[in-house]
């Protein structure tokens, strides 16, 4: 019925190492899952180490940045929000999550 609660609001799988180990295979423990409400990034699992060192590596080393991020996928992703114009998913503080191996690869 239309107003009712029904206490579901927000469905989601729990992102964090074990899910992503059930989805991708292997330990959960070889996974970091991190995550960003506001400025503020939190570990969920593993550390942020691999996270930074990214970072480190910015625009100037595009194969030390390769190691950690999937340049592909991040590059489809881009072009997907701006075909659909979608400007709400490029504000540098929306939540967002992550997940990768805790060593590169």
């Amino acid at each position: 019925h239309n107003g009712v609660y029904w206490g579901v609001y927000h469905v989601r799988e729990k992102f964090d190492a074990d899910h992503i180990s059930n989805y991708y295979g292997g330990s959960s423990s070889v996974y970091d899952a991190i995550g960003a409400t506001g400025s503020d990034i939190k570990v969920i699992d593993g550390t942020d180490t691999s996270y930074r060192t990214m970072l480190r590596f910015g625009s100037q080393n595009y194969a030390g940045t390769a190691r950690y991020l999937d340049i592909p996928n991040l590059v489809d992703h881009c072009l997907m929000c701006w075909w659909i114009d979608a400007s709400w998913d490029w504000h540098p503080y929306w939540n967002w999550q992550s997940a990768g191996y805790s060593q590169p690869g």
